[in-house]
């Protein structure tokens, strides 16, 4: 994710340098403008999306990449929690874990949607970037054969 800050503060400069060369720009640089526009919001779509992520997203989820690794975490808990407090009635069972987990992964639906929808903006700029810029390198490489 940190390249993505990095693109966002570097791309703006690239645009002036190439805002500076107008007047003798070819179609081909016209196009390298595009496909830096193109990625200058993919990089803003994937640091939106992070952000969102970061102060959205509950923090059993961030944590624990699954309810099974949440489970091996109350296992531990348990473990010590019965040694400690005997007489506690603490329910760290599969089944209440995955409840919990799944119960916080559910909650706050705009904002997962908003970073579902933003991370495939983004992966989508990524690969038109990606291939249009590909393509210019075989075009490049053909023309100096």
């Amino acid at each position: 994710m940190k390249i993505s800050y990095l693109a966002l503060a570097t791309v703006p400069f690239v645009s002036q340098l190439l805002e500076e060369r107008k007047p003798v720009l070819s179609l081909s640089d016209t196009r390298l403008i595009v496909s830096i526009s193109v990625l200058y919001f993919a990089n803003l779509a994937l640091a939106l999306a992070n952000l969102i992520y970061d102060w959205q997203c509950p923090p059993v989820v961030k944590r624990f990449a699954s309810p099974n690794d949440l489970y091996r975490e109350m296992l531990e808990i348990a473990s010590v929690q019965e040694r400690v407090y005997p007489e506690d009635a603490w329910d760290g069972s599969l089944e209440h874990t995955r409840k919990a987990y799944e119960d916080a992964r559910q909650s706050k639906c705009p904002a997962r949607a908003a970073c579902t929808v933003l991370f495939a903006v983004s992966l989508a700029g990524w690969f038109y970037t990606i291939a249009d810029r590909s393509i210019a390198v075989v075009q490049f490489a053909a023309g100096a054969s």
